[in-house]
């Protein structure tokens, strides 16, 4: 049929149809528009203007992860889970915070119930919805061992995480590739003109791999410029707020003194502080880079904005949705760990490129 004889209706219409079954045997995501025009018979171009058609009418859904089939295109929920995160009435991370308010929506949007459990510090029993142990939990937090070790050891139960510090423990891993952002960061300093690199990171009580695994990646983006990685890395300690107001500012001072001319600080809830710090004694950018990574949002955020790494917020929930569809779907319960590759958010504390 020849293409131009294809008003994009028909074809939106034939869409809708082949779309609608394939959402009901359990695939979420639309057939790449190449795939489409050889089934259908008309151009890419017909193609995209019928999905245009489709998004217009909410049965189709843009996102970074491809275009979704919305939820209207099945009869009924096609399943459930919990999304456990310490908290009371909020979550109380805030990285987990703003996944969670990318997720639910994508969730419901494509027929998954999708069920906040907030397990708060005053030693109350769990409360699952519907007091019923759910079947598939996305497991961020909590905030003892105990309500740890009690959720992980439950039976019956599929457990996703997206913390690699509980991998492999729990093997289904939907998570930001922290590795790859430690080495991103280097990678963007190193661009940039600086030669000498800091890490500086906190040294948890008991040791935590994502933040560990940043510092490894660090090294390895600043070996491959042919630079200093073995002296590249520093922590910080503090247990409380107080301690922290202390150590942070000795750990600066240090790096300043040692003469370090940018660092990446490892996350960002104090890389206000940070900033101040070492606006204090260096000037931002051109004597001193500064990155970090954008977990709370306190980065892009700032006055001036602070160059970042991204956390990855909806690229990982749009993967949670997709794995969790298959699991129903198909009935398993693994499958291979997804560590998602960062992106860069560019702010004003890094030189500008040439």
């Amino acid at each position: 049929m020849a293409d131009h004889y294809v008003r994009k209706e028909t074809v939106a219409a034939l869409l809708e149809d082949h779309l609608r079954r394939i959402r009901t045997g359990g695939e979420i995501f639309v057939p790449s528009e190449r795939v489409l025009s050889r089934e259908f018979g008309c151009s890419r171009g017909t193609v995209r203007q019928s999905l245009q058609v489709l998004e217009d009418k909410g049965f189709v859904l843009s996102g970074s992860n491809g275009r979704v089939i919305a939820a209207a295109a099945a009869e009924e929920k096609i399943g459930s889970f919990a999304f456990v995160s310490a908290g009371a009435g909020i979550v109380g991370n805030p990285a987990w915070g703003k996944l969670w308010a990318c997720l639910q929506p994508l969730a419901e949007k494509v027929g998954l119930s999708a069920n906040l459990v907030l397990i708060g510090w005053d030693g109350k029993k769990i409360a699952w919805p519907n007091n019923k142990q759910p079947d598939l939990i996305v497991y961020t937090s909590t905030p003892s061992e105990s309500y740890r070790e009690e959720i992980f050891a439950l039976k019956d139960c599929t457990l996703i995480t997206t913390d690699e510090n509980f991998f492999p423990e729990i093997p289904n891993l939907v998570a930001m590739d922290n590795f790859q952002a430690g080495r991103l960061s280097a990678r963007k300093l190193v661009e940039r003109g600086y030669r000498r690199p800091a890490f500086l990171g906190w040294k948890m009580k008991k040791t935590y791999k994502p933040f560990e695994k940043r510092a490894v990646g660090f090294m390895a983006g600043l070996a491959e410029a042919n630079l200093n990685a073995a002296d590249s890395v520093r922590w910080h300690g503090g247990d409380t707020q107080a301690e922290m107001l202390r150590e942070i500012p000795a750990a600066i001072d240090k790096i300043l003194d040692e003469g370090f001319d940018s660092m990446f600080y490892y996350s960002d809830p104090k890389v206000d502080l940070v900033y101040d710090l070492v606006a204090a004694k260096r000037n931002i950018p051109g004597e001193f880079g500064l990155i970090t990574l954008n977990s709370f949002n306190v980065a892009i955020g700032h006055n001036p904005p602070i160059d970042s790494i991204s956390h990855g917020t909806s690229i990982t929930a749009e993967t949670l949705v997709k794995e969790i569809v298959n699991l129903i779907s198909t009935g398993r319960k693994t499958f291979s760990p997804r560590l998602l590759s960062p992106s860069y958010h560019p702010g004003a504390t890094l030189r500008q490129c040439g």
